[in-house]
């Protein structure tokens, strides 16, 4: 009778997690950032792409920082070898907040630096000067990260179409979810865009500079800073002033970076500095699309504010 109950009650009741395609006892935890997952809720594959990934970006930042022991600041690999450490530091951030967030844009923004790093590295490799310690990182690199790669986008995808966390962040509203991918795929945006903000940084400090530019660096450096923990703040308080001044400030950047295009242009004549100023430009380009799609991304936010997801989300902050 037990059995013809259970079985009643599969057929005519509510439908449970797993007609929905979700895991039946997720293993989360709430914390300072939200809902996390525990480690014993993470399988096999995304094990297999957490080692692999970390292989490729200890490697890859031991590798270069032995290379920095070999050169002085002055020499054409040093702006390099600072980019490639600024990257893989984020690269770590990313595949441990997009696994046990289940963040697929940010698992996205992993693989697009992946990349990045490797065109950076292969660039160097070619351009450059030639020695074994480059020759060994960029292999690695390549090697590993290609797979580390395939991996990723299999873990993204899945994380894309199932929603797990995002479900247990706001539930069964559809609206609600919808906001939720919106939210983070702003917040992904906002660390890339700091990421090619650094980057682009290094590139400009190791031109000579002149008294006004000096300014406008030390000045512009905080504002930055400021203007990404500033939006992250936004999804959390949903305040219409500080979306406004939040798009106030967001020219100041691409204006200054399309003026840095303009001079490294310049230098493309120059066999020298070459490869720096055409990955300077090529880095320029990049923080300028991104920063074009994160302002746009960020009016789809607003237009969420007062629908209930900053009720949902934090409140328990």
């Amino acid at each position: 009778m037990a059995e013809e109950g259970d079985e009643y009650r599969n057929i005519h009741g509510s439908p449970t997690l797993e007609d929905l395609g979700l895991r039946s006892r997720p293993t989360v935890q709430d914390s300072v950032v939200g809902k996390v997952r525990s480690c014993s809720d993470i399988n096999r594959l995304e094990v297999a792409f957490l080692v692999l990934s970390i292989i490729a970006i200890v490697s890859a930042a031991a590798l270069t920082v032995v290379r920095l022991t070999e050169i002085t600041v002055s020499d054409g690999d040093f702006p390099f070898c600072i980019v490639l450490l600024i990257n893989s530091a984020f690269c770590f951030y990313y595949i441990l907040h997009g696994i046990f967030r289940e963040r697929p844009h940010e698992m996205a923004v992993f693989l697009f630096s992946v990349g990045i790093i490797i065109v950076y590295i292969v660039a160097n490799y070619i351009t450059g000067t030639r020695n074994d310690i480059k020759l060994a990182r960029m292999i690695a690199i390549v090697v590993v990260g290609v797979v580390a790669v395939a991996l990723g986008c299999k873990i993204a995808l899945e994380y894309f179409l199932s929603k797990n966390l995002i479900f247990l962040t706001v539930g069964a509203n559809t609206e609600l979810q919808a906001i939720c991918q919106r939210v983070f795929l702003f917040q992904g945006l906002l660390k890339l865009d700091l990421q090619l903000e650094l980057s682009v940084l290094v590139f400009i400090i190791v031109k000579q500079l002149d008294t006004i530019e000096v300014i406008i660096l030390a000045v512009g450096c905080p504002i930055a800073l400021g203007w990404f923990l500033f939006g992250s703040y936004i999804p959390r308080y949903e305040k219409t002033l500080m979306m406004c001044f939040f798009w106030a400030l967001s020219w100041a950047e691409p204006a200054y970076v399309v003026y840095r295009i303009y001079l490294a242009s310049k230098d493309l004549s120059d066999k020298d500095t070459l490869a720096l100023s055409a990955v300077s430009i090529a880095a320029c380009a990049i923080a300028i699309a991104v920063r074009i799609g994160l302002i746009a991304m960020s009016v789809a936010v607003f237009k969420a504010f007062g629908k209930g997801f900053k009720e949902k989300v934090f409140r328990k902050s």
